[in-house]
């Protein structure tokens, strides 16, 4: 199956170990049907060993739990991906997997850094230095405990300055996206959860998915691939790649992005490296490939969505409460069989569609009023004079 995939969904949380959380991200995943899932501070049991509790069926689960499991991490992914342990890294708050997708190798983290360490733990330095190349290859999944503007935080404390400098010396890429260009904003959380990449691998899509974690941390969620882009591609530029236009562009990010990725390519091609033509081609073409790739990274993507109608003006977030009810009250109902579970589905599917239909006449009178000043007859009349009532 992994041949024929070209990308992965994911999925980032932090549950807090709390039992309601856990209940909601398996939920989630059922929903949504997330290819892989980088959880720290888990919700697990330990009785004569460590247990995770409500993994989806479908998934299996990798960590590195000890006894102090409530601040660790672990990893679920689909069965059909065919994932396996990393070797490096392996303690209670690092937990990681390789998965392959077209014959290339993609490492995934679930990173947590506790808040009681004043400073980046060795552990995660010791990762990144055991992956060497493999960084390139990799994506992280972080409760850094630290904070940054790079990744929406209020302000930046030394913690996040170290953890900044950490990503520059091994070329990860953040992929936090700046909160302007999202749709959907979460509330009352720090902004201290970071995804970041290698430089060869496409992180898109990073968004707060629209659904109630029941933690203080919120739903992130992203795509991963693998670059496609090769040397010869140079030669043809913006072949198969659409760059943004600079009013679709978020300049801050772009600029903030070219900073990060080019810094450490710099320090590399010093002038006393360039010793002949080939060298210098070589370095215009990482210098352009670093531009393209902030260029793409940077665009707005959730400025066209933005200004789109929504298809279904009715819909609020009761609605999607009452739907929600409705499916578990479904799924309780083809388990247990039973009668006290039969009348509970049939009473939230009552209320559901009751609140549906008044919600759907509501949006329709809203619709008219705005368009027909409220004479919805009279304006079908002037624009078909002939036809009478």
């Amino acid at each position: 199956m992994t041949d024929r995939v070209s990308s992965l969904s994911c999925l980032q949380i932090n549950l807090r170990h709390c039992r309601a959380a856990a209940l909601s991200l398996s939920q989630f995943i059922l929903d949504s049907g997330f290819d892989i899932i980088l959880i720290q501070e888990p919700y697990a049991t330990f009785n004569n060993g460590i247990e995770l509790k409500y993994i989806p069926p479908g998934y299996v689960c990798f960590h590195n739990l000890t006894k102090d499991h409530a601040y660790g991490a672990a990893v679920l992914a689909k069965t059909s991906l065919k994932a396996s342990p990393c070797p490096w890294g392996a303690t209670n708050s690092i937990s990681g997997i390789r998965v392959k997708i077209k014959r290339k190798e993609i490492f995934f983290f679930s990173v947590y850094l506790r808040p009681s360490l004043p400073i980046i733990p060795s552990s995660f330095n010791s990762l990144l230095s055991e992956l060497c190349a493999n960084t390139r290859h990799s994506v992280f999944g972080l409760d850094t405990n630290a904070k940054n503007k790079l990744w929406n935080s209020s302000g930046t404390d030394s913690k996040g300055l170290d953890l900044e400098s950490l990503f520059q010396s091994f070329q990860l890429n953040i992929a936090n996206a700046s909160l302007d260009s999202l749709s959907h904003k979460p509330s009352n959380t720090s902004f201290i959860d970071v995804s970041a990449f290698g430089d060869s691998l496409n992180l898109h899509n990073w968004r707060y998915p629209d659904f109630p974690s029941l933690s203080d941390h919120p739903f992130i969620a992203f795509s991963v691939s693998s670059q496609t882009l090769d040397s010869s591609s140079t030669a043809h530029r913006g072949v198969g790649i659409s760059l943004s236009r600079p009013e679709s562009c978020n300049l801050e990010r772009f600029t903030t992005l070219l900073r990060l990725q080019s810094h450490n390519l710099l320090a590399k091609s010093s002038t006393n490296s360039l010793l002949s033509t080939n060298d210098i081609n070589t370095s215009i073409t990482l210098l352009t490939d670093c531009i393209r790739s902030c260029a793409i990274k940077s665009k707005n993507t959730a400025s066209q969505s933005l200004t789109q109608p929504k298809k279904m003006p009715w819909w609020n977030r009761k609605l999607w409460s009452l739907r929600h009810d409705l499916r578990t009250a479904y799924k309780n109902r083809s388990l247990l069989r039973s009668l006290e579970a039969e009348l509970e589905y049939r009473l939230i599917k009552s209320k559901y569609q009751q609140a549906l239909r008044s919600h759907k006449r509501a949006s329709w009178k809203d619709f008219c009023s705005a368009n027909f000043n409220g004479d919805i007859f009279g304006a079908l009349k002037k624009n078909n004079p002939t036809t009478s009532f």
